[in-house]
């Protein structure tokens, strides 16, 4: 974040021209705070597929998807979170929506497995940690966008540096 109070670049001559640029590209702790609870997320609903997986038997074999299922999404939301860490938009987006369907289908099976007699409390926390990493997601998307761009004007410095 730029200091109000400080002259601007251009009247400091000794400033770094690309240090707007660096700035960028730093995490702020909106991202830090997206690429954890999306992470979280993903280790919730990965968690929760591997407890199904060990303790409980499915008699309907199309219900021997959900554990796997939910084993997928959860490590593939831990990759998104790694990458929004890096700041890429591209994983912003993909976290927002990974974690939205963490939350809308840990709470359809919430709902399904108490009705059944199945309480986890993992399986509890599922729904809440995908609204927290949607949500989180969701506010990273704005810095990782400044991130992308401040990352694609330095490669167009740099390419135009070396011809």
């Amino acid at each position: 974040m730029r200091d109000h109070y400080t002259p601007p670049r251009e009247l400091d001559p000794g400033a770094d021209p690309d240090q707007d640029e660096v700035d960028a590209l730093t995490p702020r702790w909106g991202v830090r705070a997206a690429w954890g609870t999306v992470a979280a997320s993903g280790f919730l609903c990965a968690f929760a597929g591997f407890q199904m997986l060990i303790a409980v038997t499915f008699v309907d074999p199309v219900l021997k998807i959900v554990p796997i299922a939910h084993l997928a999404v959860g490590a593939v939301s831990i990759v998104f979170a790694l990458k929004i860490q890096q700041m890429r938009r591209w994983a912003a987006i993909a976290g927002v929506a990974a974690s939205s369907l963490i939350a809308i289908a840990g709470g359809v099976w919430l709902v399904f497995a108490v009705t059944h007699g199945m309480v986890s409390l993992i399986g509890a926390l599922v729904p809440f940690g995908g609204v927290g990493g949607a949500v989180a997601a969701g506010l990273a998307i704005g810095p990782c966008t400044r991130a992308d761009a401040a990352r694609k004007r330095l490669f167009a410095e740099d390419e135009k540096a070396l011809y």
